[in-house]
């Protein structure tokens, strides 16, 4: 649903000028030791830092200043905490009524996204209650009941039990494979990003050392 290509991008924290083209409905992972600055282009490409140089394009679109709520991406990290007060199904209807969208379209995507992901039992449940595992899982439900053209992840299960990681990674693929969204992921961990088998790009001082086919890399 978009291809998305940074052109020369300089930000604050990426001070070589950053190229990479990612293709529509492409998943592509983005990996590198600490200091690699995959969470600084993530966060570019969502909006969330500012373009000091170059150019961000969807679908040759330039989003530089185009805002964050505007340019159709879900953005998932380690470090959502969910609204205090609210319940699971309030967490992920907030979104979606701030776009108008009818209540029983919001509960029709909640109650399918709650299924896949197993939360039907925790949706009138206060999120703040949850447990950190189960609030990465409600991070991830909102997102997904956006339905996005872009999804970009930034270590979202970084810290977690390897078994919750791999069933969170799981999902990531079912997303990816039952949608026409295009994903970006980033990680530090090697094992995780060659753990998708798709295209991996690795970065040193956010530099490109190597980018292709898992296999390859």
């Amino acid at each position: 649903m978009a291809s998305i290509r940074l052109n020369k991008v300089r930000g604050n924290a990426i001070e070589t000028a950053f190229d990479l083209a990612i293709g529509d409905r492409e998943f592509v992972v983005l990996t590198g030791p600490a200091g690699s600055e995959i969470s600084a282009i993530v966060r570019l490409i969502a909006g969330l830092e500012d373009v000091s140089e170059g150019e961000i394009l969807f679908d040759d679109r330039k989003l530089n200043d185009v805002a964050a709520k505007d340019r159709d991406v879900a953005f998932v990290a380690s470090d959502y905490v969910p609204y205090p007060g609210l319940t699971v199904f309030e967490n992920l209807a907030i979104g979606l009524r701030r776009k108008n969208f009818a209540d029983s379209e919001i509960r029709k995507r909640i109650a399918s996204v709650a299924a896949g992901l197993g939360l039907e039992a925790q949706l009138e449940k206060n999120a703040e209650s949850l447990s950190v595992e189960q609030q990465r899982f409600v991070a991830l439900a909102r997102a997904m009941v956006r339905q996005p053209k872009v999804y970009l992840f930034n270590e979202p299960f970084v810290g977690l039990e390897s078994t919750t990681a791999r069933r969170g990674r799981a999902e990531i693929v079912k997303l990816y494979r039952r949608s026409s969204a295009t994903i970006v992921y980033a990680t530090t961990d090697p094992s995780e990003a060659l753990a998708f088998g798709e295209r991996t790009v690795v970065l040193i001082d956010d530099v490109i050392q190597q980018d292709g086919a898992v296999q390859n890399i």
